[in-house]
């Protein structure tokens, strides 16, 4: 069994322009790549277990990181100048890094929440939701 540490994982997500893959490791404290899918339920009177028939899956990428507003690179201009952005944008995840051989996860997202936080007592923060449209492809860097 493969035990691989979180410090180690890479994230790219392209910008508003979708010309250019950014990367926002150095920022992200958390990245979360999460797959659900639908159930159908399929029990009919007189059964006593529950039947289902499985439907549509999604994806999603949750990110939480550190507030920086570094023109072209930070992530404050990347994801804001996603908000309300009608087209998609591409992004790689490598949970082990991004080393020859590493699994990556890429595909096609859009921005569907992104939050500033700004505690009294602790530095500014981020969090961005993003919609992953499509197949998420598994492959390698």
């Amino acid at each position: 069994m493969a035990v691989v540490h979180g410090k180690d994982s890479y994230f790219q997500l392209e910008d508003s322009a979708g010309t250019t893959l950014r990367n926002l490791t150095t920022y992200l404290t958390d990245i979360t790549l999460t797959w659900e899918q639908d159930e159908a339920q399929t029990t009919t009177k007189g059964q006593t277990p529950e039947t289902y028939v499985q439907g549509h899956t999604r994806a999603m990428i949750d990110l939480v990181g550190r507030y920086d507003s570094t023109v072209t690179t930070g992530p404050d201009v990347i994801l804001s100048g996603l908000v309300g952005d009608t087209g998609t944008c591409g992004f790689e995840f490598g949970p082990e890094g991004s080393g020859v051989g590493k699994v990556k996860y890429s595909g096609e997202c859009f921005l569907t929440g992104y939050e500033i936080g700004s505690p009294l007592a602790d530095i500014v923060g981020f969090t961005a939701n993003l919609r992953i449209t499509g197949a998420v492809v598994r492959g390698t860097f």
